[in-house]
């Protein structure tokens, strides 16, 4: 199982080549993103200075990682046996387990996600010039916590990820991560479109795999 999942993860190259490329030319071709997209830009970039100098918010991050585990599974038809988090690290014990269980909490930003949930309750607060600033920060720096704790998460190799191959993982990871975010972008700027970006990325996946196919076969 391990040796498929691996060629899957190679076979995913092409893919995510063209979710990467599509990013930068779909973000690149924007005039302008906005004060909101830049008020969001520093989120990213603040969270950034606290993690290397000053605090790994680990315990916050670990209890939405946890979270997101048991979550899928209960997707998945699964029932918890058991749930602990701690600053040092965190686990769940479930019924049953699959690669999305597993990996799930590595492409959804639990805590920028709850942020846009709960935007149309703070429709009013939001009104506020300053307090809708503060909210663009805060997803910004939440989705800033999410990216570089998974990319900690796949410099370690944490077991969840090692279960379902490595290679196959860290492919799931990468393009499932380059989708929420271009997704959380669009949101915010009506220049974006997130169909264009994964339409465009397909049909370009597909040419890539198209002229592999032709120069061998």
């Amino acid at each position: 199982m391990k040796i498929f999942k691996y060629l899957i993860g190679a076979l995913l190259i092409p893919v995510a080549i063209a979710f990467s490329k599509y990013f930068y030319i779909e973000l690149s071709r924007l005039d302008y993103l906005g004060a909101r997209m830049h008020i969001f830009s520093w989120g990213i970039i603040v969270y950034m200075l606290v993690h290397i100098l000053l605090y790994k918010p680990v315990y916050l991050y670990t209890l939405g990682h946890e979270s997101i585990h048991a979550l899928a599974t209960w997707i998945c038809g699964g029932h918890i046996t058991s749930f602990h988090v701690s600053s040092q690290g965190g686990s769940v014990g479930t019924s049953k387990s699959n690669f999305f269980i597993e990996l799930s909490p590595y492409f959804v930003p639990v805590y920028t996600i709850l942020l846009i949930v709960l935007t149309p309750l703070m429709r009013n607060i939001l009104a506020n010039v300053y307090t809708l600033s503060l909210y663009m920060f805060l997803l910004g720096f939440t989705l800033g916590m999410h990216l570089i704790m998974t990319a900690e998460a796949l410099k370690l190799r944490q077991t969840d990820i090692l279960k379902s191959g490595y290679a196959f993982s860290f492919m799931l990871i990468y393009i499932g991560n380059l989708l929420i975010v271009f997704l959380i972008l669009s949101l915010f700027n009506s220049g974006l479109s997130f169909k264009t970006y994964f339409m465009k990325s397909l049909i370009y996946s597909r040419n890539m795999y198209l002229a592999v196919w032709n120069k061998f076969f």
